[in-house]
């Protein structure tokens, strides 16, 4: 796993919790929708100790409760990539990176409400991932576009491989 994995675990954690969330609202519906029995149609048994609705509601709660420690994970783990955000030292990366990550922005509407160029906020998501692998000791990812240094590095290193050393 990378450090920007890792971040991106932070999107699949909040997509996640609005599911069981709904999920949740769902099971509680359910729970509270009892029919009542109809004296016409149902023949009513006065020997049966327990309701209709009794066992269906028992497994709502049951479900209920296992939908509930399952948001509880979630939320530890939320929690703990929150932390690492918070621990970037620059601001300007901080601010980009929970853009990214927490709010579930897109590049394009971060540099639109940031009013900074869309490559200035590639290189700041760059930097956090830097920064994130320094704190969470994942390694960072690999670089598709090299530092200009090391591009024009390289370009000076052929130039002088096909001219000779002369220049």
């Amino acid at each position: 796993m990378t450090s920007k994995q890792y971040l991106e675990h932070g999107i699949k954690i909040a997509h996640d919790l609005r599911a069981h969330l709904a999920e949740l609202d769902m099971l509680r519906e359910v729970a509270t929708a009892t029919g009542a029995i109809r004296y016409d149609t149902d023949k009513v048994i006065h020997s049966v100790t327990e309701a209709r609705y009794e066992r269906p509601i028992i497994r709502v709660v049951d479900l209920e409760n296992m939908v509930k420690a399952e948001i509880r994970s979630l939320l530890e783990e939320h929690e703990e990539i929150r932390k690492t955000i918070g621990a970037i030292e620059d601001a300007d990366v901080q601010n980009v990176i929970r853009m990214r990550y927490l709010g579930d922005l897109d590049v394009d509407i971060i540099a639109y409400r940031l009013k900074i160029s869309r490559r200035t906020v590639m290189r700041r998501l760059e930097l956090g991932y830097v920064e994130v692998a320094k704190i969470t000791g994942y390694p960072a990812p690999i670089r598709q576009r090299l530092p200009a240094e090391e591009r024009h590095g390289d370009a000076k290193r052929i130039m002088r491989e096909y001219y000779g050393e002369e220049q």
